[in-house]
């Protein structure tokens, strides 16, 4: 049974109705070990209608290089997109990005990163090459983890948490839609 959470789900829900509707979006779900972060997503991606690339970051795998975005790459190949990794961060980014613009051009799509703070050094940084580019389209990037002030974001995260997140470049222009959400 879910309990509460209520105004975190509406806040993730519009997030996820604004990207079916072309509006790109990005969301951060954060707070500490049990909160209830992943039951939250769950909860979202199953009452959304959307198609769902997810990987999860895991804590001994930190050392298996695009361990993470070659989840991600797996489960687009399953939904039946380009998903060619290639041998570096930029590489994979391309990769996942064209994928994601396939899989989002025949209906909304979320892509999941849980537990986000395990994952890989070159998966981060493929994620902040996608979230650089990702500016339109059907999709909803999601990053569900610990703490993002932690050291294990890349610089690359690190600026978008400082900005983009909240939809808000530093110098006050527009940046893009995004929301964090406090599990």
């Amino acid at each position: 049974m879910f309990v509460g959470r209520t105004a975190e789900l509406a806040l993730l829900g519009a997030e996820l109705r604004a990207a079916d509707g072309g509006s790109a979006r990005r969301a951060v779900v954060e707070g500490p070990e049990g909160i209830g972060k992943t039951a939250l997503i769950h909860r979202l991606v199953a009452s959304g209608g959307a198609r769902v690339l997810a990987a999860s970051g895991e804590e001994s795998e930190r050392e298996l290089h695009l361990g993470v975005v070659r989840q991600l790459l797996d489960e687009a190949a399953y939904l039946g997109a380009p998903a060619a990794a290639g041998p570096d961060p930029c590489a994979a980014g391309q990769a996942l990005c064209e994928a994601i613009d396939a899989l989002q051009a025949q209906g909304p799509l979320v892509v999941l990163v849980d537990d986000a703070q395990w994952a890989d050094g070159p998966s981060l940084r493929a994620l902040s090459y996608v979230l650089r580019r990702t500016r339109a389209g059907r999709v909803l990037v999601l990053l569900a983890c610990r703490d993002m002030a932690g050291p294990w974001p890349p610089e690359g995260l690190r600026r978008h948490r400082a900005g983009i997140w909240r939809g808000e470049h530093r110098d006050g222009r527009s940046g893009g839609p995004g929301r964090r959400a406090a599990a």
